[in-house]
């Protein structure tokens, strides 16, 4: 397989429930399976995965009262296999005024080496900071620790409430 070849693992379009989400596992689980992936990856790919369909999951009742906005722009995930690393893409609208604290978090993130990123959990797990959610941000912490480089990440605007966020990430086989 050259570079330019990829081969998808799992791809999933629609409204992320939490059986969707163990549906999901099982189908990663069975392709990596088929494929033979090392254990190390695998389990990097899988723990990535988790994080960002959580994240997706915990803000889905934002969208209650904009059933149409979800029909229109689902969420999505893309899990696709190079040649020499996995590609894992997640795509859901978000609210415009939770856009400028995302953008502000995703950007911090990236802006820390990997001791950083490290250093930034331990904080946050450390002095108890956490939301309404139960998250602080952990679980894009966490997608940083595992991935093997920047968050590439980007916001389309929908209309004047919602905007498409896409998450890029990339795990090396090797």
């Amino acid at each position: 397989m050259n570079s330019s070849q990829k081969e998808i693992f799992l791809h999933f379009k629609g409204a992320i429930l939490y059986d969707t989400i163990g549906e999901l596992i099982s189908e990663l689980k069975e392709k990596m399976f088929e494929r033979h992936i090392k254990q190390a990856v695998y389990k990097k790919v899988l723990m990535v995965m988790i994080e960002a369909l959580e994240n997706v999951f915990k803000y889905h009742e934002h969208f209650e009262n904009e059933k149409d906005i979800v029909e229109k722009f689902p969420p999505e995930i893309l899990i696709a296999k190079l040649s020499d690393s996995f590609s894992i893409s997640v795509s859901n609208p978000v609210r415009k005024s939770d856009v400028a604290t995302l953008d502000k978090r995703l950007k911090e993130i990236n802006s820390l080496d990997k001791q950083g990123i490290k250093k930034k959990y331990k904080e946050i797990i450390t002095n108890g900071q956490f939301s309404e959610k139960g998250g602080a941000g952990l679980g894009i912490i966490e997608m940083a620790k595992i991935t093997d480089s920047k968050l590439d990440f980007n916001f389309t605007p929908i209309n004047n409430t919602f905007e498409y966020y896409n998450l890029g990430l990339k795990i090396n086989c090797v």
